[in-house]
């Protein structure tokens, strides 16, 4: 049976395709095309959710307005943003609510706020719709990283995008704020169900000896601009009252594009579906220009290792033996449709994991590890108007700070290893927020301008630690668990992520009480989880993906072999 075979490994096909060809880079390059509008619509609540210049309406003739007030001749009335003020002279002799609404200085399709009069006592359900899409993100993150591991995923990937679409006309033809806040939820979603799905799909679609992570990196790289782009010259170019349709419509060209992605082959392999996945390892053979016969000979382990690694295509002899060769083809591929079926791996959730001692301290260390850096994370950006400098200035850097942390993986991660990369950047948050916090308390008492620049210096440190941190988990996440269950333990770390965040902005709370307060909590966190990832966690740079939850037992049951040794990526 494959699952109790090393030699019927599922890296042996992709080493046999040549880890990093035609095929595997089409497959990736179509999941990020999918995934790079995925952002727009989570983010553009900043757009269409703006405030909007308005004033009180002026009372129409006969209004109670005008009765209440009749006996004040020679007042001077102003009409505000959200109240109506009555003075003579320098003394205020009436102040109340706009009696008869607001007017907009402004078309008022051009923002929810003033389409669904979200202003003065309603204004806080702007902010509202937003914290629902956060909300659909944990929902999304936890129940379709669920469907990804039961159904494969390419239908939880081209399955969230097609929904992301009529979630975002949903949004842009909203014809009152319950069905626009419902929506923005569904976006959230929608957004985690791509996400997850996608992330999950690169690591699988590459072996341990293509350096997975460095090329996983690589297409990491423009995930930022999913953000910026949206955020700068297309929202730009676009009016606000159309820019929710556009950003739907946006994704319509994936819908063709989705056509050409096969789903993962090591999911197929995991849940028996031979048919399926011999025509996607057949198609990769023929893209990767690699004889298939010996796709499916490394499959069972009949060509050595040196052999798989070394580049040669092993073109099989033609001519008078052809008819030979094409029946022992067609013998290798019935032979593996029946060791995949019958090696079909067991249809795992989270909750069989957590029954095992050991695995069940993985998965708590983990979600501590998201837990902290997603609390951090956001409580860094909302306490930026408390640092020294132009909140502008300090805004773009933290926005910039994620670019050069993805530079620092691709030639880091492999060399220090996950367990050491996430130490470090574990190390540089707690650390860089409690010296923030410890200088902005001594610059509260000294009135030092040297120490309110030393804590805008940490601060923004701490958000290369904070990006950095981000980056470990996602990638070392799902090398922890089985195929089976892998996207589920992804999306589930990462829900308990949003619970961090939704945390994160009472630090700006804390904080105004007590400067060094927030920054001793991180730090405090940052220390537990960097033991925890220490003693706790296992190292995952010189092992292949686990298969099975037997794959990942092994992995305290016996040393590395030798073999697997001379595989470490450097």
């Amino acid at each position: 049976m494959l699952n109790n075979d090393p030699d019927l490994h599922v890296d042996n096909i992709f080493r046999a395709l040549g880890s990093v060809g035609r095929y595997q880079l089409t497959q990736v390059s179509v999941g990020c095309l999918i995934v790079f509008v995925s952002s727009g619509q989570l983010l553009n609540n900043v757009f269409i959710a703006r405030e909007v210049p308005h004033h009180c309406a002026v009372p129409s003739n006969g209004s109670s307005f005008w009765e209440r007030y009749s006996s004040l001749n020679g007042s001077d009335v102003t009409y505000e943003k959200c109240e109506v003020l009555i003075t003579r002279g320098n003394e205020t002799v009436g102040r109340e609510p706009c009696p008869d609404g607001v007017e907009y200085e402004v078309p008022e399709d051009i923002s929810v706020a003033s389409q669904f009069n979200l202003v003065c006592d309603q204004k806080y359900l702007g902010k509202l719709s937003q914290t629902m899409a956060i909300i659909g993100q944990g929902v999304g993150a936890f129940f379709l990283t669920i469907v990804s591991d039961r159904f494969g995923r390419k239908l939880a990937l081209v399955g969230s995008n097609f929904a992301m679409l009529v979630c975002g006309l949903a949004v842009t033809f909203s014809q009152n704020y319950p069905m626009f806040a419902v929506s923005k939820f569904f976006i959230g979603v929608c957004q985690q169900g791509i996400h997850a799905s996608n992330h999950t799909f690169m690591l699988e679609m590459f072996p341990l000896k293509a350096r997975r992570v460095k090329i996983t990196v690589v297409f990491w790289i423009p995930y930022n601009d999913d953000r910026v782009l949206p955020a700068t010259g297309l929202r730009l170019a676009v009016h606000s009252a159309y820019l929710d349709a556009f950003l739907a419509v946006s994704v319509l060209p994936n819908v063709p594009i989705s056509r050409y992605m096969d789903e993962s082959i090591r999911w197929l392999i995991a849940n028996g579906r031979s048919e399926q996945a011999l025509k996607c390892v057949k198609r990769a053979a023929r893209m990767n220009k690699k004889n298939y016969d010996v796709v499916l000979k490394a499959f069972h382990g009949h060509i050595h290792d040196d052999e798989l690694d070394s580049g040669n295509d092993h073109q099989t002899s033609r001519g008078e033996n052809l008819e030979e060769t094409e029946k022992e083809t067609l013998q290798d591929e019935k032979e593996a449709g029946r060791d995949i079926q019958e090696a079909a791996s067991e249809k795992l959730t989270m909750i069989n994991l957590m029954k095992k001692p050991r695995l069940l301290a993985n998965t708590l260390a983990v979600w501590l590890l998201w837990f902290t850096v997603a609390m951090s994370y956001f409580a860094i950006y909302l306490t930026l108007e408390r640092l020294h400098g132009s909140l502008y200035l300090n805004f773009a850097i933290t926005v910039l700070v994620p670019i050069p942390v993805k530079f620092i993986f691709f030639f880091a991660v492999n060399r220090l290893g996950r367990k050491v990369m996430t130490i470090v950047m574990y190390m540089i948050l707690g650390g860089s927020l409690l010296l923030s916090g410890i200088f902005s308390t001594l610059k509260d008492h000294e009135h030092s301008e040297t120490f309110a620049k030393l804590a805008q210096a940490f601060s923004l440190l701490s958000m290369l630690g904070a990006s950095g941190a981000f980056g470990a988990i996602y990638f070392y996440t799902p090398e922890l668990y089985p195929t089976n269950v892998r996207n589920q333990a992804l999306g589930i770390a990462s829900a308990v992520g949003r619970l961090g965040g939704m945390l994160g902005p009472f630090a700006g709370i804390l904080a105004e009480h007590t400067p060094w307060g927030p920054g001793a909590v991180f730090f405090t966190l940052s220390v537990l989880v960097i033991l925890l990832t220490a003693v706790v966690l296992p190292e995952t740079k010189t092992r292949e993906l686990p298969q099975t939850l037997d794959d990942v037992l092994d992995w305290y049951k016996k040393p590395r072999s030798e073999t697997n040794k001379k595989n470490v990526p450097i």
